[in-house]
């Protein structure tokens, strides 16, 4: 609703000011959209639970949100480097094609490390078996 507040005051303001009908109407509907997708974004990431921050390597600082994948018997996912084998896919070089696997029950996560490289969850390594 803030969204489409916002959107729609600013459609209101440039068809105003713009004395060229279309193009003060294009651009209110390019902006009321915007601000509609925004607000939806920023109320998917406040309200996110769990998310994947890759830390290191050329994605550093690329963010997935997790929370679609936490369902209780629920069907794990892969994270890795090859489209066809993972559901996330982290196109890096030092990641293998199937990294490692997540199972979600509804509130938490059980991860698995496929590698032979290890992986590190909250800067604490593995070493490829857990």
């Amino acid at each position: 609703m803030v969204g489409g507040a916002i959107g729609g005051y600013l459609l209101e303001v440039s068809f105003s000011l713009i004395k060229n009908t279309l193009i003060g109407k294009a651009i209110g509907l390019m902006l009321l959209g915007a601000s509609v997708g925004a607000f939806i974004s920023l109320i998917v990431v406040l309200l996110a639970s769990a998310w994947l921050e890759v830390t290191s390597g050329k994605l550093k600082g690329t963010e997935f949100i997790l929370d679609k994948f936490m369902h209780a018997k629920g069907p794990a996912i892969a994270i890795g480097s090859s489209a066809l084998k993972s559901e996330i896919v982290l196109p890096d070089p030092d990641i293998a094609p199937q990294h490692a696997m997540l199972t979600g029950d509804g509130s938490h996560f059980t991860f698995k490390d496929m590698s032979l490289t290890g992986s590190f969850i909250n800067n604490t390594g593995s070493n490829g078996r857990n």
